[in-house]
């Protein structure tokens, strides 16, 4: 699994910005649109993560992997994102119901009470602008950015240590981490639910 650079991606930030109103849906239903969430949440806990893939939109091709989104599950059924329109929360069952596919994942390298600080230091960036040029900057973020940064805030983790997951040194070293590197870390990452409709 190799990371790659953000610096090319500089000349298609135009597209990137638009990319969100490029689809050719029209009018299909969302895959995931008819489960029973109500099941499925029993499983789910603050601070784990979701990767989903919505269809037939243009953004899946300029993002490596199947998953193409990252999100944190909050308290009280909500999910926080890095989405265009910058770090938003809102209801969990309206991101799930929106993607054609999801996978939700739980960090093997803490606890609960770890999770929960990871929610608390996530929500400290609502309101954050979307990073279009994936610059792992400190005034913007994109989606795996906002998770990784929460965890380590909370897991106190270092540039040069050596308990941490992969994405975290590869977003110190200036790499894009991708939804597909968390899916692929079982190390660091284990699977509590996976849907896998479109595959």
């Amino acid at each position: 699994m190799i990371a790659w650079s953000p610096k090319f991606l500089y000349y298609f930030t135009p597209l990137i910005r638009f990319s969100k109103y490029l689809t050719w849906r029209f009018g299909r239903k969302f895959q995931c649109s008819d489960i029973d969430l109500e099941s499925i949440s029993k499983v789910m806990r603050p601070g784990m993560i979701v990767l989903s893939r919505k269809e037939f939109q243009i953004s899946n091709y300029f993002i490596y992997g199947y998953w193409t989104h990252t999100a944190m599950i909050m308290p009280w059924g909500k999910v926080i994102q890095a989405t265009t329109k910058g770090v938003i929360i809102n209801e969990l069952k309206d991101h799930v119901l929106k993607t054609d596919d999801f996978v939700v994942l739980k960090p093997r390298f803490c606890g609960i009470t770890e999770m929960e600080k990871a929610c608390i230091h996530a929500s400290e960036s609502v309101g954050v602008p979307y990073s279009f040029d994936f610059n792992n900057s400190d005034d913007s973020c994109y989606c795996s950015e906002l998770v990784l940064k929460a965890y380590a805030r909370t897991c106190g983790w270092k540039r040069n240590s050596h308990h941490e997951p992969h994405e975290f040194r590869h977003l110190c070293d200036g790499k894009i981490v991708r939804p597909s590197d968390f899916y692929y870390n079982r190390n660091a990452w284990e699977i509590v639910y996976e849907m896998n409709l479109t595959t």
